[in-house]
């Protein structure tokens, strides 16, 4: 009867261990599972932090090189030139706003 008994208790410390060790390898799964989420979404915010920054340096190209067009056309006197200046203007303004309001999204 004793060695049944001692036998019981070795088998329910034996499942005991068993099911402490099985919750602490989930515990470092989902560790892991947080890492990996985390790392991913940082990568993903400095990607998308690349993109904007490279959209605004293209922008930025382009309005110097319409510029100097427009300003071109000022010196040989077209009269539709202001209102080309006008627009470009409030074009430069509203693309960097809407790619601030992205780039603050993002963050």
């Amino acid at each position: 009867m004793k060695s049944f008994l001692i036998r019981a208790k070795i088998a329910f410390l034996t499942a005991g261990l068993m099911l402490v060790g099985t919750v602490a390898d989930a515990q470092a799964g989902l560790n892991l599972g947080e890492t990996v989420l985390t790392e991913s979404t940082s990568a993903l915010q400095n990607l998308l932090d690349s993109i904007v920054s490279l959209l605004q340096v293209v922008m930025g190209i382009g309005a110097i090189v319409v510029l100097a067009i427009v300003i071109f056309q000022v010196f040989k006197g077209e009269r539709e030139a202001a209102q080309k200046l006008a627009w470009w203007v409030v074009g430069l303004t509203l693309g960097f706003t809407l790619l601030s309001v992205v780039s603050g999204l993002i963050d």
